[in-house]
């Protein structure tokens, strides 16, 4: 059995997953993104991720348009459609369950041939279309989003520590964007180290 060529691998994604996604407002890019329009600077996301081992599996989350990825030493936004990025995010229970050494068989869509890959997929998505629906009517608003990042953050699950961004790192910008400035600095205090950047994260927290 062979690989399914990344042609046809695009080609499958979109047929399958595009059509129910437009549905609820999501656009692809043709590629393995699919994005909403922002929305209280809050930009919905799902994401195929191909993984070593020729599988795949489905990531959701969202981009915010006030929270900056650090860079090297400098601060990178990411509010254009090509500079999407995942800032809070979460996965299959089973891609999520692998970090802590159990198996994601189910959780992933395989890419050993067409016929292969294209009913792993179909099943993969009606098995989490639910969930990725329940997971995004819960982000719409910031304490909505607060509470996804304090979940995250007080799990036991490895999957959330190896998350980039930190989940403490987009909690803190939530936090000073509703105006609890004190609860944000004490994140800042532990999470930034990047002396390069500190003052500039700073004053964004303290709208300095």
């Amino acid at each position: 059995m062979n690989l399914v060529d990344t042609n046809t691998k695009i080609e499958i994604l979109n047929s399958i997953l595009t059509p129910s996604l437009t549905d609820y407002g999501f656009k692809s890019n043709g590629e393995y993104l699919w994005f909403t329009d922002w929305q209280n600077g809050i930009r919905k996301i799902v994401k195929y991720e191909n993984l070593k081992g020729e599988h795949g599996t489905l990531i959701w989350g969202v981009c915010l348009d006030f929270v900056p990825m650090i860079s090297a030493n400098s601060l990178k936004w990411n509010r254009t459609e090509k500079s999407i990025s995942l800032h809070l995010f979460d996965s299959t229970e089973e891609y999520a369950n692998s970090f802590d050494g159990k198996k994601m068989t189910d959780g992933v869509a395989s890419h050993w041939g067409k016929i292969t890959f294209e009913k792993s997929l179909k099943n993969l998505f009606l098995k989490n279309q639910d969930k990725i629906q329940k997971w995004f009517l819960s982000c719409d608003s910031l304490t909505g989003l607060i509470e996804i990042a304090n979940n995250q953050i007080n799990s036991q699950k490895a999957y959330y520590r190896f998350h980039h961004p930190n989940p403490q790192y987009v909690l803190m910008f939530l936090l000073a964007k509703i105006g609890q400035t004190d609860e944000s600095m004490k994140i800042f205090d532990k999470v930034i180290t990047n002396l390069t950047v500190k003052d500039k994260i700073r004053k964004l927290i303290t709208n300095e």
